[in-house]
């Protein structure tokens, strides 16, 4: 109805990009595209370079990503850190977002060295915006994982440690607390500290198991903590 009465206008740029985020909440990433870049062509007409527009070009991406098509959540992602970067001090915690999501992309493209930039960029600029640890923690277990693909194990050691204590204190009894204590758990036994894996994978396995029940997370946890507690290599 926006579109038939405002044609090109704010307020229905507006809702095509709340349409977007519905359909990509609900797993509908193609559809959420479609809305997607309705909303960021729409807006970068209307608005140019303005905080709205990087926030559909970062959903944009994000839906992008979402379907498998990196080249295209890259692009879509960049654009949205090239309008943030121009935009004021404000407008920061967006750039860590968009930062922290490139990252990911390039960790799923096998690329670690440019994925432990992106992240420890991101790690940076959520410690001078946010009092809370919430994406922080993400940052740092996002950034342990490309230590580790890597191998580089003292540093991943150091950045799940601190994951996984932040999405504790932060998270309390949550799934992505218990992944990354399970990470973590996997980290010490690849490095043969078989009393530190087992403390991490009965951390991991009770939050699992209390969390998800019988689920394949929890089996996994269970498996590992049992190679740890035998002192056994890698499965």
């Amino acid at each position: 109805m926006r579109l038939e009465v405002l044609g090109q206008h704010v307020h229905t740029a507006d809702s095509f990009h709340m349409l977007g985020e519905v359909h990509h909440k609900i797993n509908d990433f193609k559809s959420a595209v479609e809305a997607f870049q309705r909303a960021s062509d729409m807006r970068s007409t209307l608005l140019g370079e303005h905080q709205y527009t990087a926030v559909s070009y970062h959903w944009l991406g994000f839906a992008k990503f979402s379907m498998g098509d990196r080249k295209g959540a890259l692009e879509s992602l960049q654009k949205s850190l090239q309008l943030g970067r121009k935009l004021s001090t404000g407008h920061q915690l967006g750039i860590a977002d968009t930062t922290s999501n490139i990252g990911e992309v390039h960790h799923k493209k096998g690329d670690c060295h440019t994925a432990r930039e992106q992240f420890q960029n991101a790690v940076d600029f959520y410690k001078n915006l946010l009092d809370n640890y919430k994406s922080i923690a993400t940052s740092y277990h996002n950034l342990a994982e490309a230590h580790l693909a890597m191998e580089r194990y003292p540093e991943a050691l150091e950045c799940f440690r601190l994951a996984s204590t932040m999405r504790l204190e932060a998270l309390g009894q949550h799934i992505h607390t218990a992944e990354s204590f399970h990470m973590l758990g996997v980290l010490y036994h690849k490095i043969n500290d078989f009393t530190s894996a087992v403390e991490a994978f009965q951390t991991s396995s009770d939050m699992r198991s209390a969390l998800l029940g019988d689920h394949p997370d929890t089996a996994e946890s269970y498996h590992w903590l049992g190679l740890a507690q035998t002192g056994i290599g890698e499965p």
